[in-house]
C-alpha cells in the first residue's frame, strides 16, 4: 500500500491560538481561536478523511476495516480498531486542570469511552509558558480540595517550565495542564475522555462557564503517581548525518525522534505501521519512483506492506522527526 496523508481536522477550543497556522502551516479560518489539529484519528469524534492518492475520501474506519493486516504490517494480530490519536495542541492560554481516567473508570463514568495515555512533544514554547503534569509529592484529596475552593489548584500541581524538545508523558490518572503560548504534538490511545477540576474562571462565547466535573475526577486521580518529569531520550540509532532517539514505550506505541542534518536520508519503512511527523525542517518521503514533498507539522501514515520508503532531507537546516509504531 502507498503512503496515506490525510485531511487535518481543526478544532476550535477557548484556550487555542493561531499557531497551527502561523508555525505548521495548517489551513484556519481567518478568525477564531483553534487549539487542536486532529492528524490522524479513528476515534468517532472525528474521523479522518484520506487526502490525494488512489484512496482519497476513505475514511481511516473504512481502511482498518478493508485493509487491516496490509496496514498493520507484520507480527501479531492486529487490534480491531486503529490504536492511536494523534494531534496538535496549540495552547495559547491554559487547557483546563483536567485528567484522564483508566479504560476501568472510563467503562463506568463514560462508555464508550476508555482510558487515555498521551506522550506531549513540545514543538515551540514562548517565555513564560508553562506544562502542569502530576501532582506535587505528598497532595491529598483534601488538599486538592481545598485549592480549587481558593481557585489556586496549581499550588498543587507540579510546574515544568517547557522548553523545545522536551518529552512529557502523562498516563491515564495525571492531573495536567498547558498553556501561555505552548505548541505540542500529542500521542495518545484514541480517547476524548476528559474530566476538568478547574477552568481559570473563565467564559464561553455565550458567556458561560465550561463544566466541571470535579467528583469524577478526584475518583480518576491516580493519587500515587505525584510529579511528571521530562523524559530522558536514549540514543538508539547514528549514521552519517541522522541521529535517533527512544522516547517513550507505552502500552501501544513506541515514540522515537530523528534528528537529520540537510540532505541526509533515512529508511522509514520497518514493515510494521507507522506513523511520522514532522516537527521542524521538510523533505521528500520516496517510494519507488514516486516523492511526496513534507513539511513542518504534516503527518503521514506508512502501511505496514508498504515498499521501502525513505526521507530525504531537503530543508538548510537539521529536520526533526517524530514516528510511532506498534510496541
Amino acid at each position: 500500500m502507498e503512503p496515506l496523508f490525510f485531511e487535518p481536522f481543526l478544532r476550535e477550543q477557548i484556550w487555542g491560538g493561531r499557531q497551527l497556522g502561523s508555525v505548521l502551516g495548517k489551513p484556519l479560518p481567518n478568525e477564531g481561536w483553534y487549539g487542536e489539529s486532529w492528524e490522524i484519528s479513528a476515534h468517532p469524534f472525528h474521523v479522518s478523511q484520506v487526502k490525494g492518492g488512489r484512496f482519497e475520501g476513505w475514511s481511516l474506519t473504512e481502511l482498518w476495516s478493508a485493509f487491516k493486516r496490509e496496514l498493520w504490517g507484520e507480527g501479531r494480530e492486529p487490534p480491531e480498531e486503529f490504536p492511536w490519536l494523534i494531534k496538535f495542541l496549540d495552547c495559547r492560554d491554559y487547557l483546563s486542570v483536567q485528567v484522564h481516567p483508566d479504560d476501568a473508570l472510563a467503562g463506568i463514568l463514560c462508555p464508550p469511552e476508555k482510558g487515555k495515555f498521551e506522550v506531549w512533544t513540545v514543538v515551540e514554547a514562548e517565555p513564560g509558558a508553562k506544562i502542569f503534569a502530576g501532582l506535587k509529592a505528598g497532595v491529598s484529596p483534601d488538599e486538592l480540595r481545598d485549592a480549587l475552593q481558593r481557585k489556586e489548584p496549581e499550588t498543587c500541581l507540579h510546574e515544568l517550565t517547557p522548553r523545545v524538545g522536551d518529552v512529557v508523558v502523562m498516563p491515564p490518572g495525571t492531573v495536567h495542564s498547558a498553556g501561555g503560548g505552548v505548541l505540542v504534538a500529542e500521542v495518545q490511545t484514541p480517547s476524548d475522555a476528559t474530566f476538568r477540576l478547574y477552568d481559570w474562571n473563565r467564559t464561553d462565547r455565550n458567556g458561560l462557564p465550561r463544566p466541571l466535573h470535579i467528583e469524577e475526577a478526584l475518583r480518576a486521580i491516580n493519587w500515587d503517581q505525584g510529579p511528571c518529569s521530562v523524559v530522558k531520550p536514549r540514543e538508539i540509532y547514528r549514521d552519517t548525518g541522522a541521529v535517533g532517539e527512544l522516547l517513550v514505550e507505552g502500552p501501544t506505541f513506541v515514540l522515537r525522534r530523528w534528528i537529520l542534518s540537510p540532505g541526509a536520508g533515512l529508511l522509514i519503512s520497518r514493515h510494521m505501521l507507522a506513523v511520522w511527523l514532522v516537527l521542524l525542517g521538510s523533505g521528500e518521503l520516496l517510494v519507488g519512483d514516486s516523492a511526496f514533498p513534507m513539511n513542518r507539522g504534516d503527518s503521514v501514515l506508512i502501511p505496514g506492506s508498504c515498499p521501502h520508503a525513505r526521507w530525504k532531507s531537503t530543508s538548510p537546516g537539521r529536520a526533526i522527526l517524530l514516528s510511532c509504531h506498534p510496541v
